[in-house]
């Protein structure tokens, strides 16, 4: 169980990113090689309107060499995230795979966590679009988290 700092970046064919930054908060299970997870995230709009924002949550597994025992261990992730881009006036819902890689660093009462997540974007574009906007090329997410191990 953990606190996480969460950031997407929408990146267009034709134009700047549009960038997210909040927190969240993490559960995850793990043994051996492999870990399973769910987070909830709220993320606020940096480069635009402050009137944008990004909630919802996201679930996967982790598999890596020895990512529950002690010790720096790579990992590499696949999941599924379901999101609610709010607009002043709308809540409009994306969701779709996710896949990425990361670092874990395992202590005997706490983790410290490092995550690079491509996530499909086919529901940010058409949300996107509908508002629009030219359409989104890739999304993508870093999240650093401070884990307690139980």
């Amino acid at each position: 169980m953990g606190v996480i700092s969460t950031t997407d970046a929408w990146f267009y064919d034709d134009g700047p990113a549009n960038v997210f930054s909040g927190i969240g908060a993490q559960l995850e299970v793990g043994r051996e090689h492999i870990a399973g997870y769910g987070a909830y995230h709220y993320e606020w709009h940096l480069t635009g309107s402050s009137d944008f924002s990004v909630r919802g949550w996201d679930i996967g597994l982790k598999a890596g060499p020895d990512i529950a025992k002690l010790g720096l261990h790579p990992f590499v992730l696949a999941g599924y995230y379901n999101f609610t881009f709010e607009v002043p006036g709308q809540l409009l819902p994306y969701s779709g795979l996710q896949y990425g890689a990361g670092l874990i660093w395992n202590h005997p009462s706490s983790a410290m966590e490092l995550k690079l997540v491509y996530r499909d974007p086919a529901d940010v574009e058409a949300n996107w679009q509908l508002l629009g906007y030219s359409g989104v090329t890739a999304t993508l997410n870093a999240q650093v988290g401070y884990h307690f191990r139980f």
